[in-house]
């Protein structure tokens, strides 16, 4: 049943309508992004709009070519945000009132299609989130940029919008390493952070492993997630970089639960796929018949039940039994 509902103004209509990220909720507050790249919070139990900032009026900001697509991330009353703008670039907001904390100019690219990771090796904490040529890496209390790597894959007089600037995986990490997945950048690559967290080095590249959307999972020393040249779920061995398998099943989006990775391809396929050192093998599907438009949502799952969204339909699935 609908407790509520709040209107944030228009919504991205020119290519791919529709949502283009996740709320994130914290307490009695809900922070959501639009694909006009404006955001919002959000009063849980009412819809109340509490405070709201606009792209375009508050940071002169810039779109890209389909629209603004980033879920906010929040640590202690900060919350971080990709304005995209040659001034206001990367910004740290009071989540409270919406007050600027800290910016930074870094290479004033539009944003990437990313939502951003908060990594704590221990002795500081670091932002860290691609704009449409570079991932980067912030300190979170004062927003210094304390490190980066360019996407090489377009020479600087090529880089107009849709030309290699959709970098929708959001990193993994752990134990000093950052791991990603840019299909339209440089591939897949483990770096390794310095020990005072202020430079990366890089350990290995794969550029057959190139999932730009869709997400990827590690677990164990291998990772998972979806191709674009070659449409398939593959996994890739962590230590070395080397591809361990595929499924020719098309390319989606992934999570994984209960020793089970879920997959909805963007034919409208739901699997279940076991996974074992690398293996990976299609158990069962069902197909997503309700909704409409492009498959691309990713799935969610809460205690034992599996929600689905296709277009304007959302459904839920039994996956406990």
């Amino acid at each position: 049943m609908k407790q509520w509902q709040t209107a944030l103004g228009r919504e991205w209509t020119r290519s791919f309508p529709g949502s283009r990220s996740s709320a994130t909720v914290v307490d009695i507050m809900i922070y959501v992004g639009t694909g006009m790249g404006n955001l919002f919070c959000v009063e849980r139990s009412s819809g109340k709009i509490l405070w709201s900032k606009y792209l375009l009026k508050d940071f002169n900001g810039a779109l890209p070519l389909h629209g603004h697509s980033e879920s906010a991330l929040i640590d202690g009353d900060k919350i971080f945000w990709n304005a995209g703008g040659k001034e206001y670039n990367e910004v740290a907001l009071n989540r409270f009132t919406g007050e600027l904390i800290w910016s930074n100019k870094d290479f004033g690219e539009r944003s990437a299609y990313n939502s951003p990771k908060l990594i704590d090796p221990g002795y500081r904490k670091i932002l860290v989130t691609f704009s449409a040529y570079h991932l980067m890496g912030f300190d979170v209390n004062s927003g210094e940029l304390l490190w980066s790597q360019e996407q090489d894959n377009y020479p600087p007089e090529k880089r107009i919008r849709g030309n290699g600037d959709t970098h929708s995986n959001t990193v993994l990490c752990g134990k000093g390493i950052i791991y990603y997945v840019a299909g339209d950048g440089n591939c897949a690559l483990k770096l390794r952070l310095s020990d005072d967290g202020t430079k990366i080095s890089e350990v290995w590249r794969n550029k057959e492993f190139d999932s730009f959307m869709g997400g990827v999972v590690k677990i164990g020393d291998y990772i998972y997630g979806c191709g674009t040249a070659r449409p398939w779920l593959m996994s890739l061995n962590a230590a070395t970089g080397q591809l361990t398998d595929s499924l020719k099943i098309g390319s989606g989006a992934l999570i994984a639960a209960d020793n089970t990775l879920y997959y909805y391809n963007q034919k409208g396929d739901e699997m279940l796929i076991s996974y074992m050192d690398g293996k990976i093998d299609k158990v069962s599907s069902s197909r997503i018949k309700k909704g409409s438009f492009q498959h691309f949502s990713h799935p969610v799952i809460h205690k034992g039940i599996i929600y689905q969204r296709h277009g304007k339909v959302l459904m839920a699935f039994d996956i406990h039994k």
